[in-house]
């Protein structure tokens, strides 16, 4: 009789132990597809750096030579370690020409006070990008490695001169001279970028492999330094997927 009600509460206990297992949390509502480590993701980027990279002779650049970036920045989450990403926007290359060496560019060969060469580019690269660690949805640490291809749409030359004028109201003059319509510089350009970052911050490098500066007719030119590296910021979308 003991062992009957035993069992009997046994049997008992298991049925409610299988009626708690079922009772299973809701899975009714969808998970999002927009957001950082979702399937879809965009937002605002912005960067700047500096160019650099191997001088060729007559075609020397000074430190300060700078590049300043504002994109889209689209991805599409392939795998939960893999992405592709797409950007398109604007970037301003600026080459400060170095006026104490020779220069064989095709500008005034005379030393300037200062001397640049601006390029505006509608840019696109294209990369793969590669998840570390485990986050939540969080863009969390990442590696991207792809191709760019830029349209300089308008390039300037400008150097200013200074002079002294006895005659001037501040003893000096200075005189601006702007060129615009570079028929020298290539329209369509190319190259490799390589990213590494972490959340909303990088860092970036990207190498140009086609030549900047187109040779004349019966001249070869150097061509300007063809690496720009910087840093890169993001989020500004934050939260408005």
């Amino acid at each position: 009789m003991r062992f009957r009600f035993l069992l009997l509460l046994l049997l008992c206990g298991a049925a409610g132990t299988a009626q708690n297992i079922h009772e299973t949390v809701d899975t009714t509502q969808r998970i999002p597809r927009m957001g950082p480590n979702r399937l879809f993701h965009y937002d605002l980027c912005m960067g700047a750096g500096f160019i650099a990279g191997p001088e060729q002779n007559g075609a020397a650049i000074n430190w300060w030579s700078s590049s300043v970036s504002f994109s889209a920045r689209g991805k599409l989450k392939l795998w939960s370690w893999e992405s592709i990403v797409l950007d398109l926007g604007y970037r301003y290359d600026r080459y400060s020409i170095n006026q104490k060496k020779p220069k064989r560019l095709p500008v005034d060969p005379l030393a300037h006070q200062r001397e640049r060469i601006s390029v505006s580019n509608l840019s696109l690269a294209f990369c793969n990008r590669i998840s570390l660690g485990k986050h939540g949805n969080v863009q969390g640490r990442y590696i991207d490695a792809g191709v760019y291809a830029d349209w300089a749409f308008r390039a300037t030359n400008v150097y200013l001169d200074q002079f002294f004028d006895s005659n001037g109201p501040a003893g000096r003059e200075r005189i601006k001279t702007k060129l615009s319509q570079l028929n020298y510089i290539e329209p369509l350009n190319y190259g490799l970028v390589f990213r590494i970052g972490s959340d909303n911050a990088a860092f970036f490098g990207q190498w140009r492999l086609n030549e900047l500066i187109i040779d004349g007719a019966d001249r070869n030119y150097p061509d300007l330094p063809q690496l720009i590296f910087g840093v890169q910021v993001t989020g500004w979308l934050s939260g408005k997927y």
